[in-house]
């Protein structure tokens, strides 16, 4: 059975994204989890990663809908 068709013009349902592949990214979405709101610099601490590891990271989650930017330079995993 194939699941209900979508009304034209709505919207796509939200799905959920892939768990990833990496094991920083992974690490940065535990520091995350539960709705955390964290800065760049707590990050760091919570993952143990280096700060120049971290930078780009969070720019390439970003893109790729991982996580989103919040006002203050806080960071929060996509629901």
């Amino acid at each position: 059975m194939s699941p209900p068709a979508t009304p034209r013009g709505a919207p796509a349902p939200l799905r959920a994204a892939p768990a990833p592949a990496d094991p920083d990214q992974a690490a940065v979405l535990a520091a995350l989890a539960g709705g955390a709101e964290k800065t760049p610099d707590a990050i760091v601490a919570a993952t143990g990663l280096a700060a120049w590891t971290v930078g780009p990271l969070l720019i390439q989650m970003e893109m790729s809908g991982l996580v989103r930017r919040l006002p203050g330079n806080h960071y929060a995993a996509r629901r």
